[in-house]
């Protein structure tokens, strides 16, 4: 199994949820959609599909699931797409 990197971001949430945006990255749930104007898409595959958007600029994610817009707060689908994020950009050649 291969090494996540960047997980050491994440010890402020819950694990439960850290561990499901594990489970979601690793299961290659999450998907680059787009890129429009200062922010890109994302999709997340779970029970339902979600759309993630990180707004560059402002460095500020959202999400449409109801976690997010109950509590505001980074859900598990967030935190996978920062997970594929901050693993991406490690993998790359230097």
């Amino acid at each position: 199994m291969k090494t996540l990197l960047g997980l050491e971001k994440f010890g402020d949430f819950p694990k439960s949820r850290v561990l499901k945006a594990i489970d979601l990255y690793s299961k290659g749930a999450v998907s680059r959609e787009r890129m429009a104007g200062e922010s890109i898409y994302f999709t997340v595959k779970s029970n339902e599909t979600h759309e993630v958007i990180y707004r560059i600029k402002m460095n500020e994610f959202l999400c449409d699931c109801r976690h997010f817009a109950l509590k505001g707060s980074h859900c598990s689908h967030i935190i996978a797409v920062r997970l594929m994020m901050e693993n991406k950009s490690n993998s790359e050649p230097a």
